[in-house]
């Protein structure tokens, strides 16, 4: 694990809210489980687009799968983050206390 992301693990409040920027990948899907169990309230900010090779994986099936057993816990905004107007709709709608950028 990062040293970085350690640090933040051990530091974060209690119930704060956490937005994640390309959450939607295989880090940002672990990333959501260990804040979770850390009592997180999870945002992922995502555009879900199919960046898997389409002849080796079902992405609907691959995103199913990553999201299992969390699905209901966190919330899923698929919006792009390339685009400003979208980056300040989201954070004034959720207004989170950390931000984790893997996009």
């Amino acid at each position: 694990m990062h040293n970085t992301y350690k640090l933040y693990l051990e530091n974060c409040s209690l119930m704060a809210k956490t937005l994640l920027v390309g959450g939607a990948g295989f880090i940002g899907s672990n990333i959501a489980r260990e804040l979770l169990g850390k009592e997180q309230e999870v945002v992922i900010f995502d555009p879900l687009i199919q960046y898997v090779n389409p002849f080796e994986a079902d992405y609907s099936t691959l995103i199913n799968k990553r999201f299992e057993g969390i699905v209901d816990k966190v919330t899923i905004e698929r919006a792009d983050a390339r685009y400003l107007r979208e980056v300040y709709r989201i954070l004034e709608k959720h207004k989170p206390d950390y931000i984790i950028h893997l996009a």
